[in-house]
């Protein structure tokens, strides 16, 4: 495809950036989204990480964005690791399936490595995730705070970014506030935007990038 750009988010472009991730989202997993009112909750209280707020263009519209915060994992002997947590992450479902998701994703880890971040953490799709050298948390040892240990959580993963960062981790991951909302504050935000019938439209988890 050509005239594709990736380039830091300017602040101009916040409301349109959350118009892209409320059509990207809508009635994916739920009627209506909420992942719109995640990034501007994480965007106004700065646990969005700036140096990595980027979106994808093509021929100079926005068609996807990232979004990346900080988060623990809290040892045993008691002290904290800081990772990264990565998403909402979307395309435009009229962009979805030519790779743009898949770009957009590397250029920005490939990012994050160089400025020295060690680790990521996502909530996502194992079918998708796991093809771009993410796996299983539980292969580190790392449990979901909000999980039983013994409950399989295949969606719970992880990439290391700096070798050994994850060496001899036995610890559990404490996720932060950018991703805890209510749908009365995700409706109100809601009436910002054009109206939109709140149907699902699959019942099935998926990411499609």
């Amino acid at each position: 495809m050509e005239n594709v750009t990736i380039r830091l988010v300017n602040e101009n472009e916040y409301t349109d950036i959350e118009k892209v991730v409320r059509q990207s989202f809508w009635g994916l997993y739920r009627p209506g989204c909420v992942e719109h009112f995640i990034v501007h909750q994480a965007r106004e209280k700065n646990w969005l990480i700036k140096a990595l707020d980027y979106c994808i263009t093509v021929d100079n519209n926005i068609v996807g964005h990232v979004m990346y915060t900080h988060a623990n994992i809290r040892l045993n002997n008691g002290l904290d690791k800081d990772v990264l947590v990565l998403g909402p992450i979307c395309i435009l479902p009229q962009y979805q399936r030519k790779g743009l998701g898949k770009q957009l994703l590397d250029f920005t880890l490939n990012l994050a490595t160089k400025y020295g971040y060690g680790a990521v953490v996502v909530i996502g799709n194992p079918k998708f995730f796991g093809k771009v050298n993410f796996v299983p948390a539980k292969n580190y040892n790392i449990y979901y705070s909000k999980l039983p240990k013994d409950k399989p959580a295949p969606f719970f993963m992880i990439r290391e970014l700096q070798a050994g960062y994850l060496d001899d981790t036995n610890a559990t991951f404490e996720p932060n506030e950018a991703y805890s909302v209510t749908m009365d504050e995700v409706d109100q935000f809601d009436k910002i935007f054009d109206a939109k019938d709140k149907t699902t439209k699959s019942n099935k988890i998926v990411v499609k990038l």
